[in-house]
């Protein structure tokens, strides 16, 4: 049953970027693949270095505090001389960070010893699919050029 519900899970997953991905030049989600990989990359390398949980939450949090402030430092002024669509970009990175950050908590989550039993891998798999779909959904958002 585990397997008919991921497969359909997938299959709907592929329809909903599919149908975002046709609406854009090859280009630019060719652009959010390499950009979906490399963020995934650092994701995952930072994730076999960390040893202590606290730690890491807690650094993980302050880096995302970090580029909000910064990203509303940009784009306050942008807003006020009449750029609206800096809110879009604005609201694309927040989701950047915020799907990077649910990567690395769950990644820490399910690599911990005893949270899940080792025959759930299914459920880890579902559950990493769906932060790497979210992410990738707000990178197309933020690179994706109208075709």
């Amino acid at each position: 049953m585990n397997y008919i519900v991921l497969f359909i899970f997938t299959v709907s997953m592929a329809f909903m970027i599919s149908g975002l991905c046709a609406y854009l030049t090859p280009g630019s989600v060719l652009t959010s693949i390499s950009v979906l990989a490399m963020i995934l990359s650092c994701l995952f390398l930072s994730m076999m270095c960390t040893t202590n949980f606290e730690r890491a939450l807690k650094s993980v949090l302050i880096g995302i505090l970090v580029c909000c402030l910064l990203q509303l430092s940009l784009m306050i002024p942008l807003c006020i001389a009449g750029f609206y669509g800096g809110l879009w970009i604005l609201y694309c990175f927040l989701g950047i960070l915020i799907a990077s950050g649910l990567i690395y908590f769950d990644l820490f989550i399910i690599m911990m010893a005893g949270k899940y039993a080792m025959d759930e891998y299914i459920l880890c798999a579902l559950i990493l699919y769906l932060d790497i779909i979210r992410l990738f959904y707000y990178i197309l958002l933020a690179c994706g050029k109208r075709g």
